[in-house]
């Protein structure tokens, strides 16, 4: 009997930045892929890392989705201003406009980016490219996913956009935690609003 439970077992995976990953959390049992499998007593496999672009969340996403048969896929895209890119060795970089960023990524290359090319159209439609993207692979192979996306930092998503299709994810922090006293001092989830974004999982899962 055991054994029939745990292979019929629902399976949830989890992925995306820094606010999925449980950012300035003391206990990485309060974030919300916690709060979501222990409620059907299932593992966490919350894969997010903190600054993490929108192409890194959604590769990776899918690479696991090609390996593994998941009930249900969690993913939460991040603000557009990230940018991936890889060198003539194949070596991946990531590059985000903050100082903390800039300390790692201190180069010529990088400054000019941001200073020169990068604008926050750019930003968007990047961003809704691997929506769209993400959409249609899961359509096409039937997967069943749950997209939020982190928007309390810039009003970029307003903004038209040539990928701009639906479905919209759901705004993290507008749609959901939507109280200002729910974030912690970089605007993260608290526990509080990471039990705000469980109970919207729980209830969509058991909704379909």
């Amino acid at each position: 009997m055991l054994n029939y439970l745990l292979k019929h077992m629902m399976s949830l995976y989890f992925n995306g930045c820094s606010n999925t990953w449980g950012g300035e959390l003391d206990n990485l049992d309060d974030r919300y892929s916690k709060i979501v499998c222990d409620h059907y007593g299932i593992e966490d496999y919350n894969h997010a890392e903190c600054g993490r672009s929108n192409d890194k969340i959604t590769c990776s996403t899918i690479k696991q989705i090609d390996r593994n048969e998941i009930d249900w896929v969690i993913i939460q895209f991040t603000i557009p201003s990230r940018y991936r890119w890889f060198d003539d060795r194949g070596r991946e970089h990531h590059w985000t406009p903050t100082d903390r960023n800039k300390k790692n990524y201190n180069s010529f290359a990088r400054n000019q980016w941001y200073k020169h090319v990068y604008n926050r159209r750019i930003g968007v439609e990047n961003t809704w490219k691997n929506i769209f993207l993400f959409d249609n692979y899961c359509k096409s192979v039937g997967q069943k996913y749950i997209a939020l996306i982190a928007d309390l930092w810039s009003d970029d998503l307003d903004i038209d956009a040539h990928w701009k299709k639906m479905p919209f994810p759901t705004r993290m922090h507008r749609d959901i935690i939507q109280d200002e006293s729910l974030l912690l001092e970089h605007k993260h989830p608290s526990p509080e609003g990471h039990k705000k974004i469980a109970e919207f999982i729980i209830e969509h899962v058991d909704s379909h």
